[in-house]
């Protein structure tokens, strides 16, 4: 039985006439609870993936591969300029952490926005409607410039990418649905690259 705005309730003994009594549920699971909602998200598991497959996957590809193979050139780490990839990952972890705190509480890693959110435009947010996605994009980026070659480094790129401009379309239609002023706020801003000005 749910009641307005009191969560979950559940039966339990009680000194009651009837032997029972309805008692609150200490941990009610909510629509608003972040942690079911993108359990629920399949985009959420697809990125966890796409880090998984870069972070992962590509050192265990080089320890597999021999410089002599067809494959050395493509994917071991051979030249000191992948050291570059390390001012990438720190370019996109201080967007992640500028797009995470001016999302404040609205900040869900799920498509859906939370139940009693806002629609953020000020801050990052002015110049590019998901700098977290951008941001992490970066961070693969660099990672795999840096656990491989600058080859496998854009590849990594242009995989997170197409992901996040996927999975940021399909963000996008529900805030639409959920915000009136969201198409105003896409017509003015890019959605991943900023504008050069």
């Amino acid at each position: 039985m749910r009641a307005p705005g009191t969560g979950r309730q559940r039966r339990a003994a009680g000194p009651s006439p009837g032997g029972w009594t309805t008692v609150q549920d200490p941990f009610p699971l909510t629509s608003d609870m972040p942690f079911p909602r993108w359990l629920r998200d399949p985009w959420v598991w697809g990125q966890l993936i796409l880090f998984l497959v870069i972070g992962i996957g590509l050192p265990a590809a080089a320890r597999r591969v021999t410089p002599d193979s067809g494959l050395g050139h493509l994917v071991l780490p051979q030249s000191p300029w992948r050291h570059l990839g390390l001012v990438i990952i720190a370019a996109g972890l201080a967007i992640v952490v500028a797009g995470a705190r001016a999302m404040g509480e609205n900040l869900t890693p799920a498509t859906m926005p939370r139940t009693r959110g806002e629609l953020v435009t000020h801050g990052i947010y002015r110049h590019v409607r998901h700098p977290i996605y951008l941001g992490v994009i970066l961070v693969l980026w660099g990672l795999g410039w840096v656990l491989s070659t600058w080859i496998m480094g854009l590849i990594a790129a242009g995989l997170s990418l197409a992901y996040f401009d996927r999975k940021a379309a399909v963000e996008e239609r529900n805030l639409a649905a959920r915000f009136p002023e969201f198409p105003a706020y896409r017509d003015r801003v890019p959605r991943l690259i900023p504008r050069l000005r």
